[in-house]
């Protein structure tokens, strides 16, 4: 008798034990495997700042991809592993015959995934990496809890078991594996918490410093260290890729150089330039160019990302780019021809006396926009003028133009502005006091700027000024200028009329449609009071 009852103890023990086997297997396999991927987080932060310390790169890599990548391989490494283990979950209890085991789950993951997928996107936005390296890894976070769910699925619901227990023993398991790893990421978080709790009463401040730059430790606000090596992290990676970005400068298309005629002549010089709507010209240098003022709305329009305006680094990388000191790449810098009539009178040609236009681009919304620097100096058409604008008169149209697009009349955007130690003669009030101002050039942007006067350069010989178009009577000049204004700017007329190959009729529909946006324009003017006091022909397109 106590033979038996020592045997039937000896198996409810060793029943115990195997139940608690397979229960606790799993549930800790989950919990170390989150765990260890946890640490490589913290093994990364470790080597960023030894590769900060030594200024160690990888070869044939900039400083930029090496922060950027990694810092993205790391983020999405770990959330793809525990994603991963919530497709386990989903598949296993869609293997199971219960409809509530089935409803439960796929409601908890779901209710945790979407703010996962926000939080991932806003941390990969904020740490400056490019839209589609967070698209791809996006991507890859989002299908692997699908594509762990169906694998497990058929793996259980194909497996060779030989009964529903055992069928229920393998989902149950999968399941203790899944909630595992949440059981990890549970008791992080609540450690976190009181660790950050305990330290919140014993004040001990603590500095971390990154070569010139150094955090200070505030208690009330209970950071750790390790958030303190994130935000440089962050900080550091955000700024590297926005300067890395804006050497590479904006996706020129260059579209007025391919299709419309140019000058022949190479030389910068003031002449009558015949036959051509443009001409090469390079900004002229100025010296110690300083970024006064930008608008981060307009950096947008060129997918651009916003300079930080405290780094000194992307604001003197800015100032010289947009003060003609240094050229893009891709940039053809050109000067505009065109003529007007000047308060009623045809005063022949004009052109971009001070105006450099570096290029136009088309951004991510299809929209097209003409990057021009205003104040960039001489030109072939700076006829008795220097080529450069002040400060004062700079800000004006800096703030002006942003007021009017703010305000929602059409008009220029301003991008930026950049003075500089350069000085210019200029009498302000005309009572033949001059004074020496500083030369600064405003960005502004458009679609385009061709203008009404551009379409006057063939013009004959006015009987009223004797003054006449550089390429008087060339009439083709003009059709091909119609046809690339309405093939670019506006396409749906040209659509429209291709396919009835009737040019004299699309002409006509283009000239009523300028019509209508013209008096739209003047009456927005007046809405807000506002009068143009030197309305002339080549001042408005």
């Amino acid at each position: 008798m106590k033979e038996i009852k020592n045997r039937s103890h000896f198996q409810e023990t060793h029943h115990h034990a195997n139940t608690h086997t397979r229960i606790g297997f799993p549930l800790v396999a989950g919990f170390i495997l989150m765990f260890i991927i946890d640490q490589v987080r913290a093994i990364y932060r470790i080597f960023n700042l030894i590769y900060e310390k030594l200024n160690f790169l990888s070869p044939g890599k900039s400083e930029v991809d090496h922060y950027s990548a990694k810092a993205a391989f790391v983020t999405t490494f770990g959330l793809v592993i525990h994603s991963l283990a919530d497709g386990i979950a989903v598949g296993s209890a869609f293997a199971s015959k219960e409809t509530t085991l089935k409803l439960i789950v796929f409601l908890a993951i779901i209710l945790h995934k979407a703010p996962a997928a926000f939080g991932f996107t806003s941390y990969m936005r904020n740490s400056g990496q490019p839209i589609t390296r967070i698209k791809l890894h996006l991507l890859i976070f989002c299908l692997s809890a699908p594509i762990a769910s169906f694998i497990t699925f058929f793996a259980i619901s194909f497996s060779p078991a030989k009964s529903d227990a055992e069928i229920s023993g393998r989902i149950s398991q999968a399941l203790l594996f899944s909630g595992g790893t949440f059981l990890y990421v549970a008791i992080a978080h609540v450690m976190l918490d009181l660790i950050r709790s305990g330290n919140h009463g014993s004040p001990q401040p603590t500095d971390v410093e990154d070569d010139s730059v150094t955090l200070t430790h505030v208690p009330e606000k209970a950071e750790s260290k390790t958030d303190h090596f994130s935000l440089l992290e962050c900080s550091r990676t955000r700024a590297l890729i926005t300067l890395d970005r804006l050497k590479r400068g904006p996706n020129f298309e260059n579209l007025a150089v391919k299709y419309l005629p140019l000058d022949t002549v190479a030389a910068n010089y003031i002449r009558q330039v015949s036959n051509a709507f443009y001409s090469k010209v390079q900004p002229t240098p100025m010296s110690v160019p300083q970024l006064v003022a930008l608008s981060e709305d307009a950096f947008a329009l060129l997918d651009l990302p916003s300079p930080d305006p405290h780094d000194v680094e992307q604001t003197s990388l800015l100032a010289d780019y947009f003060s003609g000191n240094k050229i893009w790449p891709d940039s053809v810098p050109i000067a505009h021809c065109y003529c007007g009539h000047q308060f009623g009178y045809f005063a022949g040609q004009l052109g971009d006396g001070a105006a450099i236009t570096l290029g136009d681009v088309r951004n991510d919304k299809g929209e097209r926009w003409e990057i021009q620097l205003k104040g960039a100096g001489l030109t072939p058409y700076s006829r008795t003028a220097d080529g450069r604008k002040v400060l004062r008169s700079s800000i004006r149209e800096f703030l002006c133009s942003e007021a009017m697009h703010y305000l929602g009349v059409a008009s220029t955007r301003a991008l930026c502005l950049v003075t500089s130690d350069t000085r210019v003669a200029r009498d302000p009030f005309y009572d033949g006091n001059v004074i020496m101002e500083r030369a600064t050039i405003c960005t502004r942007l458009a679609p385009t700027f061709i203008r009404f006067g551009s379409f006057e350069i063939a013009n004959l010989r006015d009987p009223q000024t004797g003054r006449s178009g550089p390429s008087p009577g060339k009439w083709a000049l003009v059709d091909t200028l119609v046809n690339y204004v309405v093939q670019y700017f506006y396409p749906q007329i040209w659509t429209e009329f291709q396919c009835h190959n009737d040019r004299a009729l699309m002409y006509c529909e283009f000239y009523r449609e300028v019509v209508r946006r013209t008096a739209r324009l003047l009456a927005h003017w007046q809405t807000i009071g506002f009068c143009h006091g030197y309305f002339h022909s080549y001042k408005i397109g």
